[in-house]
């Protein structure tokens, strides 16, 4: 199943409304667990502030994240 067909397949769980006026949520849940990552990982460049100490390593060290 290729992302796309995924996506399709999400919005007319989502979007679909039966005769009583709900839409099929469980279903949708189902199929974002099925195929999504148990982890997503973002690889960093090493970035360097202005006293030469590595951003991304301190982060690590200091067990914080950084969210942009």
């Amino acid at each position: 199943m290729d992302a796309e067909s995924i996506y399709d397949e999400l919005v007319k769980l989502i979007v679909t409304v039966d005769d009583l006026g709900s839409v099929n949520v469980k279903a949708a849940q189902q199929l974002k667990q099925r195929v999504m990552p148990k982890s997503i990982y973002k690889y960093r460049l090493g970035r360097y502030n202005e006293f030469g100490s590595c951003w991304d390593i301190e982060n690590l060290k200091n067990n914080q994240i950084r969210m942009t």
